[in-house]
């Protein structure tokens, strides 16, 4: 099982801890201790790239008091180039015309927001 610190070690290396099943070899985020396409337990750790595509996100630009110092920013939901989603923060977004879908972004770290990400230009 993977701990959390070693989960946010590897984000801050802008690479995600995944598990790959070794009976079907899915790949997904190693947050569950069965596969997610077989329900197999035979998981391996694996690091994988943090760079992805968006797929879908919301911009804030009315903030939790918290974040008020972050914002404007998007949270994000972004398709890996390894086939699984993450979610994270991409500071700077202000508007939709700034973050088409299928933006190329990628993990730069996390911190108390949780996962940061940033434009993969």
């Amino acid at each position: 099982m993977i701990s959390r610190e070693q989960f946010i070690t590897v984000l801050k290396n802008g690479k995600v801890l995944a598990y790959k099943c070794k009976k079907c070899g899915n790949l997904q985020l190693a947050t569950t201790i069965y596969c997610n396409k077989c329900n197999s337990q035979d998981l391996e750790s694996v690091e994988v790239e943090g760079k992805g595509k968006v797929v879908t996100y919301t911009i804030q630009n009315v903030a939790p008091e918290e974040y008020e110092k972050y914002k404007p920013y998007a949270w994000a939901v972004v398709r890996l180039d390894a086939g699984f989603n993450i979610s994270g923060f991409l500071p700077g977004i202000d508007s939709p015309k700034n973050l088409p879908i299928n933006t190329r972004v990628k993990i730069v770290g996390y911190d108390e927001r949780g996962i940061v990400l940033s434009l993969d230009k």
